[in-house]
């Protein structure tokens, strides 16, 4: 088990380099994206090569089981999409009031 708790900085610096493996190890698979027409199964490639890196990264710094690794890669991985969501949807609702109150409807429909 882990002895010490770490602070913020560590985090991001712990995720940043769990990101940048992830982005190194998964690049080759740039080249087979303009080769084959199976898009959807290299993004799965790619994600599961990005699971993987995580999961190790997790195990080696907080010194937990693969399983216990894994579950909080999961876990703060949807921690991070609600959290994107959240602030995707202020950022477009402050956008429709902001059109609303200079009268625009639909500034897509042409005039």
């Amino acid at each position: 088990m882990c002895i010490r708790d770490r602070n913020y900085a560590e985090h991001l610096i712990i995720n940043c380099f769990a990101q940048s493996s992830s982005i190194i190890i998964g690049l080759p698979l740039i080249i087979v994206y303009f080769f084959t027409d199976h898009l959807v199964a290299i993004t799965y490639i790619n994600m599961g090569i990005g699971t993987l890196v995580f999961t190790r990264v997790y195990k080696a710094v907080f010194e937990v089981s693969w399983l216990t690794a894994f579950l909080k890669y999961i876990l703060s991985f949807i921690l991070s999409f609600i959290t994107f969501m959240i602030f995707l949807f202020i950022v477009i609702l402050g956008a429709v009031i902001i059109m609303k109150g200079l009268g625009l409807e639909n500034p897509f429909k042409p005039v």
